[in-house]
């Protein structure tokens, strides 16, 4: 039966839909459609995973008699043009029709790991996290109809629609797109433990700063297509996309070898750089580029500067100490990492620089980092807390996703406006420097 969900959704994705989406969000057409091919299984998977899950599976059933009785179809275009975020703050957001339920939805099937699944489908699609929110608020409903319908129509229990769903599990794991980093964002190590009780455990922080309140993260009649061609299925969900020319870091064994340069043990400095006045980000020197060859023989190109570069020298440099009583020492900043403007939700082109670091651990066993996220003193000071905590455990959970081990990330910690590099945060390149996520190395 997922495929036919799967299909129906298709069907509700025409060519002009898609086409309007990639022109309202100012992105290519293609990486829209990448994003409904991992949005849509996702929600699909995501029902399954919580209605698997004991002691998590309340408001599944709640959750669909609500899309069978509302327009759940009818609202797609003004979903498109209100273009909003509902992961933070969900207070900003005005609440009316299908735009008050979709939060509601989404929070049932991802809980608080609604901002993993979004940062993944933007870093998967290579789109922004905005956009990528835009897209899964369309594909919520679009593929949450044609289950609701069936459920309601047969009578089926959640016993009922965990049984059918898992009975087709095969099916919608073929369905999530190669690359997509489902599992991660889910906090489970392989697509067969999605349903399961299987999880990833995520060590809780260990010296929080602050005592922080947690974030607020946010009749129809319409054909269901049963008998619809697999080949279509195929071919729309299942199908790889065209392979992409190799990138540089992508070279063979006769690579530059990075200059030993003894290990930055100071606190963190910026490198030098200037401020993007459309974004606000401060972008960092990152140096002149070299080729920096892993004992696994993997080659990253990156900045003689940049923060990859100076973590690999502090591992690798045999004699360096890791100072385990001043705390303001190992301190790296994350030089390529931004996040959509108030948000937690990371830039797609952050990914480069977290899939490195994450590559670059996994070649020292022994190693281990905390991760801490930083603001200006702009604003309320709570506030800014918990955004920079947010942010923290944002770059923690999506270095986890490219396959490191959790317990290589000992914490995820938000600051505020603590420990700025820039002091007097009087001036706007100051305030950019200052919002910031840093790594600290912790063992090695």
């Amino acid at each position: 039966m997922p495929l036919e969900f799967l299909e129906a959704a298709k069907l509700n994705l025409p060519d002009s839909l898609l086409s309007g989406v990639a022109l309202s969000l100012d992105e290519t057409e293609q990486n829209i459609r990448k994003a409904f091919k991992a949005a849509v299984p996702a929600i699909i998977a995501g029902i399954l995973h919580k209605t698997g899950r004991s002691g998590e599976q309340s408001g599944v059933m709640d959750m669909l008699r609500n899309v069978n009785t509302s327009s759940a179809l009818d609202g797609l275009q003004e979903l498109l043009d209100a273009k909003r975020s509902y992961a933070y703050p969900a207070a900003a957001v005005p609440a009316y029709g299908i735009h008050s339920m979709i939060p509601d939805w989404q929070k049932t099937i991802f809980g608080a790991k609604l901002i993993n699944i979004i940062n993944a489908i933007s870093i998967f699609s290579d789109i922004k996290s905005s956009s990528a929110n835009t897209v899964l608020n369309i594909a919520t409903p679009v593929t949450l109809a044609p289950i609701a319908k069936y459920v309601s129509e047969n009578n089926l229990t959640l016993t009922d629609l965990h049984a059918m769903l898992t009975g087709e599990r095969t099916s919608i794991i073929r369905a999530i797109p190669s690359g997509f980093n489902l599992t991660g964002s889910l906090g489970i190590d392989k697509p067969e433990d999605i349903g399961t009780k299987k999880v990833v455990n995520i060590p809780e922080p260990l010296e929080h700063q602050h005592n922080k309140p947690g974030l607020v993260i946010g009749k129809w009649v319409w054909p269901l297509v049963l008998l619809a061609t697999f080949g279509g299925l195929i071919w729309f969900f299942s199908r790889k996309d065209e392979p992409v020319a190799a990138t540089s870091g992508q070279i063979n064994d006769t690579a530059t070898q990075i200059s030993p340069r003894p290990a930055d043990t100071s606190m963190v400095t910026p490198v030098a750089g200037t401020m993007d006045s459309l974004t606000g980000n401060f972008i960092y020197d990152a140096g002149t580029e070299i080729q920096m060859k892993l004992p696994d023989s993997t080659v990253l190109a990156v900045g003689d500067n940049s923060t990859e570069a100076k973590l690999f020298r502090m591992l690798r440099d045999t004699s360096f100490i890791i100072d385990t009583v001043d705390k303001t020492k190992n301190w790296i900043t994350f030089d390529r990492v931004y996040f959509e403007s108030d948000e937690s939700m990371l830039k797609s082109e952050s990914h480069n620089q977290i899939k490195n670091i994450a590559a670059i651990l996994k070649n020292f066993p022994s190693s281990s980092i905390k991760i801490g996220g930083y603001t200006d003193n702009t604003g309320d000071t709570v506030q800014n807390n918990e955004l920079s905590d947010a942010r923290a455990k944002i770059v923690m959970q999506q270095i986890i996703n490219m396959g490191l081990n959790p317990n290589k990330i000992s914490e995820a910690v938000g600051y505020g406006p603590d420990h700025p590099v820039c002091p007097a945060n009087d001036t706007e390149e100051c305030k950019a420097k200052n919002r910031r996520v840093d790594l600290k190395l912790a063992s090695k």
